[in-house]
């Protein structure tokens, strides 16, 4: 009998000496669970921009001391918010609150797609931020929620106005100068009243007057570029023949695709079909388009341009054999309100520069583009198609 409760207090030693360490075991686990959970915490709140995370549901769990600093909203009462409560305190602080109820509502539908957008702070103070938002997966794959991210990007958007400002002023001083260069150019040129030229002065004044032009060219394209960036371009559209555009533009493309042994097909409607446009600025972006299509299509490939109407809408296809455009890099192309200017995809081993300028919308009360109204549908194997959509007269 008194072995028996020896042995019992011994095994109860034993298992009480057990739990102690378990109990140890967990307590220091339980540490380090803390000292990470501290300092994960540490680094979002370390980040410079102002993180929400929501679940499934559209219940946020979790911001930063950035997205409290900026919105200036206490982190105890965002985590208290139910989802329509939450759109309701959040909205009053953007310019754009339609944009953002539809931004927060797809925390409970979309599970894949990576999304990204400008948006405008009103307040309590104004900023300008560069908003994305991606999906979080689980270590399983399975989704538990959505994760937005506001960039402040105010100071670049000063910047930028500056540096704007800076090349409509440099543009318009050089202008003048070269309006009087190419004026008299010309006059020499064409007025006999000069005197007779040589064949050696005429040409030296062709290489001047080819020269001009250029720098004309590209001075008004840099105001059209301060333009486009500060939403005050023009336009003035009148009725003009789309199919003849367009081949009066083609012949400039035709010893490219013969050095490269390209083909091109040109399908035209039967009937003349007149838009409603402002001919340089459409010949600006075929002419855009088709340098990109002949530029990242393989030699011996083969490039298509077709014209159609769908409605009382012009639309202008160009197909090409290039390595083509992922949908997330298509998303991203036509993502005009997008901060980059310049962007570089990747299939592959292949790359493409596209500028966004060809695709940002021309403000005016007259459309001639739109980011709604010009897309791109591809494949990464085998096409890039745009579309650019002309109102008819």
């Amino acid at each position: 009998m008194v072995k028996r409760k020896k042995a019992t207090e011994e095994a109860l030693r034993l298992s009480e000496a057990q739990l102690q360490a378990a109990l140890h075991r967990a307590d220091a686990n339980y540490a380090q669970l803390e000292r990470t959970k501290s300092q994960l915490r540490a680094i979002i709140d370390a980040s410079q921009e102002a993180l929400l995370f929501l679940s499934p549901g559209g219940r946020p769990l979790k911001v930063n001391t950035r997205f409290t600093d900026f919105f200036g909203l206490d982190d105890t009462t965002v985590l208290s918010q139910s989802p329509d409560q939450l759109m309701a305190l959040l909205k009053g602080l953007f310019e754009d609150d339609v944009s953002l109820d539809r931004w927060l509502a797809w925390s409970t539908r979309e599970q894949e797609h990576i999304f990204r957008e400008r948006q405008v702070q009103v307040g309590p103070v104004r900023r300008e931020f560069d908003l994305s938002s991606l999906p979080v997966m689980n270590v399983d794959q399975t989704y538990i929620g959505r994760v937005y991210v506001w960039h402040d990007i105010t100071h670049e958007r000063e910047v930028d106005r500056m540096k704007s400002e800076f090349v409509s002023m440099v543009s318009h001083e050089l202008r003048t100068p070269l309006t009087s260069i190419k004026g008299y150019v010309d006059l020499i040129l064409t007025d006999e009243t000069v005197g007779e030229l040589t064949e050696l002065q005429r040409e030296f004044l062709g290489i001047t007057q080819h020269n001009t032009r250029r720098l004309m060219s590209i001075t008004n394209d840099l105001l059209d570029l301060s333009h486009i960036e500060s939403g005050k371009i023009e336009l003035h559209c009148t009725p003009l023949d789309i199919s003849l555009l367009i081949r009066e533009l083609l012949p400039s493309f035709q010893p490219g695709w013969d050095a490269r042994r390209q083909t091109f097909t040109l399908h035209l409607p039967e009937e003349v079909l007149m838009v409603l446009a402002e001919a340089h600025r459409v010949t600006q972006i075929l002419d855009n388009l088709l340098s990109n299509a002949h530029k990242y299509t393989p030699d011996e490939g083969h490039i298509d341009l077709l014209i159609e109407t769908v409605g009382p809408v012009a639309r202008v296809a160009i197909t090409d054999s290039g390595i083509g455009l992922s949908t997330d890099e298509q998303a991203q192309l036509l993502a005009w309100r997008s901060p980059a200017r310049w962007w570089r995809c990747r299939a592959g081993r292949s790359r493409c520069r596209v500028s966004l300028v060809t695709v940002l919308p021309f403000a005016s009360p007259s459309l001639l583009l739109t980011g709604s109204l010009m897309r791109s549908s591809s494949v990464l194997s085998p096409c890039l198609l745009s579309y650019s959509r002309l109102l008819r007269p």
